[in-house]
């Protein structure tokens, strides 16, 4: 009997685990988290979008995208940001992931 209790804790200890360490289940904070991170992305991918077209009104852009393509993609975001192609109406700076997806993009054109 007492052998029967500890196997129903531990199955069920071990239940919670699986499901929580799987995915199965979320909590608050963790479901917070994730839409959080989703939005920024989407925002991110939006405004690379905007760099991307802002790039191809520049004067150069065949130089532009062989400038892109020899940087590393680690130094893309400076370049990015040198030339002022990610510049959004009413922010004082680019955001980091912004600089890099704008990079990244130019450098697939």
């Amino acid at each position: 009997m007492k052998s029967m209790i500890w196997g129903a804790i531990l199955g069920a200890l071990g239940t919670l685990a699986l499901v929580f360490f799987t995915g199965f289940a979320v909590t608050g904070s963790g479901a917070e988290a994730r839409a959080a991170k989703q939005s920024h992305e989407a925002v991110v991918d939006q405004l690379a979008k905007i760099c991307v077209a802002q790039f191809k009104q520049s004067a150069d852009t065949k130089q532009g995208i062989e400038d892109i393509k020899n940087q590393s993609r680690w130094t893309r975001g400076e370049h990015v940001k040198e030339k002022g192609w990610a510049k959004i109406f009413g922010t004082d700076a680019p955001d980091e992931d912004l600089l890099k997806a704008c990079g990244d993009m130019i450098a697939e054109l």
